[in-house]
């Protein structure tokens, strides 16, 4: 009875050492990958770009960051698009709406409330849908991604 007692002991310890583990990695790591095409590449001409839904102040957001792992800067250009529970994709997708960032070489850029920079990073639900539980994900479309030489 002892040795299975000694056994149970360090197995229940390691469960839930592992469990807390996996619960403080899903707060830190609260940012979602996105898929940059058709193909579903989360990594494109060697940026990645990664999604979260918060609140900003009153309204209902999905924060972008976007990371360029080039040794080059490049131009980022895409359109918002949004998917609803009923499998409909609303999309932001005439010349007007399109998206474009800069960023630096081995650098991101994200979305942030109240934050005056990189507010293309910052997509308000509301300018999508009338109601959050319309929501269902959020997805860049026509992502491109062009080298700056200088």
């Amino acid at each position: 009875m002892k040795k299975i007692i000694y056994l149970i002991i360090p197995l229940f310890a390691l469960f839930f050492s592992f469990s807390y583990k996996a619960e403080a990695q899903a707060i830190i790591a609260d940012w979602t990958i996105l898929k940059l095409d058709v193909a579903g590449r989360t990594n494109v001409g060697g940026v990645e770009a990664f999604a979260q839904v918060r609140k900003c102040k009153e309204d209902d957001v999905v924060y972008l960051k976007i990371i360029n792992h080039n040794e080059h800067t490049v131009t980022v250009k895409w359109y918002d698009a949004v998917l609803t529970p009923q499998q409909i994709w609303i999309k932001k997708d005439n010349a007007a709406e399109q998206k474009s960032i800069t960023i630096e070489p081995n650098k991101e850029v994200k979305g942030d409330c109240g934050a005056v920079s990189y507010t293309e990073c910052v997509i308000k639900l509301k300018d999508f849908i009338d109601k959050p539980e319309y929501f269902k994900e959020y997805a860049v479309y026509h992502f491109e991604v062009i080298a700056v030489m200088k």
